[in-house]
């Protein structure tokens, strides 16, 4: 919970704004409510870092 505390405060223009942090006892998971962001998936961004990576 405290990683979630320290990323709420960070405020840059590259970081998604963190509003709450949420503990699912049930499922023992945290959740986090973040900012929407339009735009491609982090998936589809990761696999094209990955492919310019292994280029190099």
């Amino acid at each position: 919970m405290s990683e979630a505390r320290t990323l709420a405060r960070l405020q840059h223009p590259n970081i998604t704004l963190i509003y709450d942090a949420v503990f699912d006892e049930e499922e023992e998971q945290f959740h986090l409510v973040m900012e929407y962001v339009e735009g491609e998936s982090v998936d589809k961004h990761s696999a094209a870092s990955r492919k310019l990576t292994m280029s190099n």
